[in-house]
């Protein structure tokens, strides 16, 4: 081989380099830009994740509210209850003792 060949082998050995190099270059270019789109997702995932997350807690928040309200609600409507059943047997003694008298009268009248 004349050192003419070996000069020609040696610029086409280093064309096919620079065009691997360039190639190289595109998909480490590709690659760079798919790893931003990926972290832009996972930003987006993980705060999402997090709203998520707050809102769950809200929720439960909220259970625990409405759950003491509903106590407080059912403890209302049983003191309710029992006064309209006291009211109830007030008024039942009431009607008695009343009935009672006109008896007691009645009867101290006939005699």
């Amino acid at each position: 081989m004349t050192q003419q060949e070996l000069v020609e082998m040696l610029k086409a050995l280093n064309a096919k380099q620079a065009e691997t190099i360039k190639c190289l270059r595109v998909e480490l270019e590709e690659a760079q830009a798919v790893n931003r789109e990926q972290k832009s997702t996972q930003r987006v995932i993980t705060n999402a994740l997090g709203i998520a997350k707050g809102g769950l807690q809200v929720r439960r928040e909220t259970q625990s509210d409405f759950e003491m309200l509903r106590l407080a609600l059912q403890g209302l409507l049983s003191t309710i209850h029992k006064n309209e059943s006291e009211a109830e047997a007030m008024e039942q003694n009431a009607a008695i003792n009343f009935a009672h008298k006109i008896l007691t009268l009645t009867e101290k009248e006939a005699f």
